[in-house]
């Protein structure tokens, strides 16, 4: 059994707390996020607790992941509020638990939206698409550089203001796990190696 593992600590100088939504840039996050999410929880949680994460989540959000749109753009503040209601409703604080569900709600979102993918490649193929991938499913902060071999890659996100929340390190690492889960890869080793409030270092090495 795989574990989370976040082992980079933030750099000297930025902050621990989670990120303020009155302070940060611009961001949307397309809508087959939460189709994903909703549909995940649904169908592996049933109504009840899809029903307690759309009460949790309030008015504003909750009518978002009750009944989203795939190719509308949301507020990333939605996002952020989605993830932290997955953690304390479905997933209860456990870390591992709550990056495997991340890894399965992006293994779906794969299959049903970039079916460009899923043809075999090797790890270090899979991963250059991650730019790709991130353009796609938002828009306004952030960019995403790789750099990958044969057994190891480091994928670095920046200027996205939302590293300081753990569910978004944590969503990174789920994310990117499930994409060596689509290239053959059991038991990759998916690593925070560092991360500030905007930036993000994530080490991937496989066999």
């Amino acid at each position: 059994m795989w574990q989370a593992r976040v082992v980079g600590a933030p750099v000297s100088g930025s902050s621990s707390t989670s990120s303020s939504s009155s302070n940060l840039c611009v961001s949307e996050v397309k809508g087959l996020w939460f189709t994903v999410g909703r549909r995940f929880v649904l169908e592996t949680y049933g109504q009840e607790m899809l029903d307690a994460c759309v009460a949790r989540l309030g008015d504003k959000h909750g009518a978002i992941f009750a009944d989203p749109l795939a190719s509308e753009w949301y507020p990333e503040e939605t996002l952020q509020q989605t993830l932290a209601v997955l953690d304390v409703v479905v997933t209860q604080g456990d870390q591992d638990e709550f990056v495997r569900v991340l890894h399965d709600c992006s293994l779906l979102a794969v299959h049903h939206f970039f079916r460009a993918l899923l043809r075999l490649v090797p790890p270090q193929t899979m991963l250059r698409k991650v730019p790709t991938m991130w353009s796609l499913i938002r828009r306004g902060a952030g960019r995403v550089a790789v750099e990958a071999d044969d057994s190891h890659a480091v994928v670095r996100y920046c200027e996205f203001p939302y590293f300081d929340d753990v569910h978004y390190r944590l969503l990174s690492v789920g994310a990117l796990r499930s994409l060596m889960t689509l290239c053959g890869k059991k038991n990759p080793r998916v690593e925070i190696a560092a991360y500030t409030r905007d930036s993000l270092t994530v080490d991937i090495g496989w066999t």
